[in-house]
């Protein structure tokens, strides 16, 4: 019995690893699809892009939920009143994310995306009065926002639009993360996915009109990358819902910034490269290694948390 038990372990190890895998895979290759996309294939059109996605996410949850595969609660006044601006947040954060990877290499793409951490936790602080960083994680926030400032300084095709609409970008996704967090105790994740879609479908199909009428008549291969890059985004979601379900956080975050790192050392050597000068090479690795630090420090506070909590428990027994 103890074997049979022991190999089912190893199959739900190997499962979690496997799943850890695809994650970090499909992660890293959305930059390089949807700058593709953007640029090689020459969609110029954010907007059109988010709004295929959205209404191919509606489809497979409506699909998903024809087959009782999930249950998603009707919509309401009230709960399209709690989404509502973590909806525009995210269309925002969408958008701006979209139009930066457009203008910036993939690299510095990177750094700036590794800032949302840091921008979360300090909103964190103020909206939901969470307590003050440790001397680890502060430590590891000016690591990333230190590399990131000195990797921009290196840049030689600064792009200051480029880069406006990254930062801004990772403000709306901070305010999205904390306005999701601050309502996660009375919606459950797949409905929050679900309303959030319905939310921003008809935004997006608005201001996609602004764009479709400078956006030339699309090749058949444009429609392929498009469905593609629609088509791994939601399994990109999926498989995030997974790791987070069969992995633990530490896994998930450690997944995330080493595809971070792959993502940065590849796109080091596509779409023309990125000029390797001390600023912006020592920039990029000390934005990693807060990245890294981050991920430590946040494990061991959860790890601290979770031991108090257990001999609290062991006490009242």
């Amino acid at each position: 019995m103890e074997s049979l038990g022991g190999e089912e372990i190893q199959k739900d190890e190997l499962f979690g690893f496997a799943i850890a895998a695809a994650y970090g895979l499909t992660s890293a290759s959305m930059a390089f699809l949807n700058k593709s996309l953007l640029t090689v294939f020459l969609f110029d059109a954010p907007i059109v892009i988010m709004l295929v996605q959205m209404i191919f996410m509606l489809i497979i949850l409506q699909f998903l939920k024809t087959l009782k595969k999930i249950n998603l609660v009707g919509y309401s006044l009230s709960l399209g009143r709690q989404m509502f601006l973590p909806s525009v947040l995210y269309a925002c954060h969408s958008i701006l994310a979209l139009w930066a990877l457009k203008g910036m290499n993939i690299p510095m793409y990177g750094a700036i995306k590794r800032l949302a951490p840091v921008v979360t936790l300090g909103l964190g602080i103020i909206v939901l009065n969470k307590p003050k960083p440790s001397k680890t994680v502060f430590i590891s926030v000016i690591a990333v926002t230190v590399g990131c400032l000195l990797a921009a300084y290196g840049d030689l095709k600064f792009d200051a639009l480029s880069y406006a609409s990254g930062g801004a970008s990772v403000l709306f996704q901070a305010g999205y993360l904390v306005c999701v967090q601050r309502e996660s105790a009375n919606i459950p994740a797949i409905d929050a996915v679900y309303v959030n879609a319905l939310h921003t479908a008809p935004l997006f199909a608005i201001l996609s009109l602004f764009e479709l009428s400078h956006l030339a008549i699309p090749t058949w291969s444009t429609i392929f990358m498009l469905c593609t890059t629609t088509i791994l985004g939601c399994v990109l979601n999926y498989l995030l819902f997974l790791c987070t379900m069969y992995n633990s956080a530490l896994t998930t975050s450690i997944t995330g910034v080493l595809k971070s790192v792959a993502q940065t050392a590849i796109g080091w050597f596509t779409f023309e490269g990125i000029s390797a000068n001390f600023p912006i090479v020592s920039g990029i690795c000390i934005n990693i290694f807060g990245g890294l630090l981050y991920t430590y420090a946040k494990h061991v506070e959860s790890k601290k948390k979770s031991n108090f909590a257990s001999e609290i428990e062991q006490g009242r027994n």
